[in-house]
Order: structure tokens, then sequence, then C-alpha cells
């Protein structure tokens, strides 16, 4: 009995990933770092990393544009303090 080796039961279902919550230049990097990894382990076909990794493309263009959004709003909000002086 001290050799019984317990083996994990395979029910047929493909094992669910958990979500991931790309907020900001650093998750992208991440997720690009784990399916690079999951890609080389054999772990996730290509067509599907090539997938996420255009999408993560889109994700960090949209990142960039929502920084720069912000900055000009700032830009815009002392340009309107500084007329008002």
């Amino acid at each position: 009995m001290d050799n019984l080796v317990r083996m994990p039961v395979q029910n047929g279902k493909k094992a669910k990933k958990r979500n991931i919550h790309v907020q900001d230049a650093g998750d992208v990097k991440r997720l690009l770092n784990s399916i690079i990894n999951d890609l080389r382990n054999d772990e996730i076909d290509s067509k599907s990393a090539n997938a996420i990794g255009y999408l993560a493309n889109i994700m960090l263009k949209a990142i960039e544009v929502g920084e720069l959004e912000k900055k000009i709003q700032i830009i815009e909000e002392k340009v309107e303090d500084y007329k008002g002086i």
C-alpha cells in the first residue's frame, strides 16, 4: 500500500482556465509571458496563442489611448485654470 499512486480523475472535460483581467501594460506583459510558456510546453496550440497575442496587442493600444486621454484631460484642465487667472 505504500507505493500506491493517486492519479487525477479525468472526466473528459477540458480544464477551465481562470479569467485574466488585463488593466495595464504590466498585465499584458504577464499574459504574453504565460502564453509563450504555454506554447513552448505544448499546453496551447499556436492558433490560439496567435489569437491571444493579437488581442493583447489591441488591448495594449487601448490602454495607451486611455492613458493619453487622461494626460490630455489634465493638460486641458491646467490650461483652463491658467486662463481663469
